[in-house]
């Protein structure tokens, strides 16, 4: 995410809560010894940028993490119609803990990645409060071919959220290629 492709922020949080996808060097934060939100973006890449939930520290966990809805960070649209072999690599980042105090529920958010081709969309990876290897960079990788028919219209979509109204749940995200 050295340039700016154009991906785009939606979902139900809105443009001023800090916990929406932004792309940039991220900042750190920690919660009782566990990591919330990447200190850098994944090394292996080109310069320092990345797509993170509440880009900055702000005091701490919980001061810029998603609360209450979701945000979704979606690619432009990209051609992969070649009668070729495609192959889509990227680092996901997801923390979700919290829950408990100030009337909060245990922690049941999620990171989820799909693609569509325009018709039909296929969800990559979920990761939830009991995925393995929270609060570190995970790298994935897929043969895309085996996953949708590919076509001229696809799209990548990443969305978080925290659906817990009455608040307590940490929740941040990463997403770098």
């Amino acid at each position: 995410f050295t340039f700016d492709f154009g991906w785009t922020v939606s979902g139900l949080i809105t443009p001023s809560d800090p916990g929406r996808w932004e792309r940039g060097d991220p900042e750190g934060t920690s919660y009782q010894g566990s990591n919330f939100n990447p200190e850098d973006d994944v090394n292996s890449d080109c310069y320092n940028y990345a797509y993170i939930t509440g880009l900055t520290a702000a005091g701490g966990a919980g001061g810029n993490d998603v609360d209450d809805f979701n945000t979704i960070l979606t690619s432009p649209i990209f051609d992969l119609s070649a009668n070729q072999s495609y192959y889509l690599t990227y680092n996901s980042w997801f923390s979700n803990g919290g829950g408990g105090w100030g009337g909060g529920s245990s922690a049941d958010d999620s990171l989820t990645v799909s693609i569509t081709n325009g018709i039909d969309v296929v969800v990559l990876e979920t990761m939830t409060a009991n995925s393995p290897n929270m609060g570190q960079w995970n790298l994935r990788n897929f043969e895309l071919s085996e996953k949708l028919t590919l076509t001229s219209t696809m799209q990548l979509i990443i969305e978080t959220a925290d659906w817990d109204a009455l608040g307590g749940h940490l929740v941040e995200a990463g997403f770098d290629m």
